[in-house]
């Protein structure tokens, strides 16, 4: 999986085992940007938000 925020790579993350959660990126503060995620074919994501 590849991360982008803002159209920049951000990093790419080799997923396989067990399910687990992954940090997508590393920003010290809270902002407004475009996250885009590019998945290899058969990779399954699921979304969950708290708050």
């Amino acid at each position: 999986m590849t991360a982008f925020v803002d159209g920049a790579r951000t990093r790419t993350i080799e997923v396989h085992g067990t399910p687990t959660l992954y940090r997508l990126t590393d920003h010290d503060k809270a902002h407004e940007a475009c996250l885009e995620l590019q998945f290899a074919p058969g990779l399954q994501a699921f979304a969950i938000t708290y708050g």
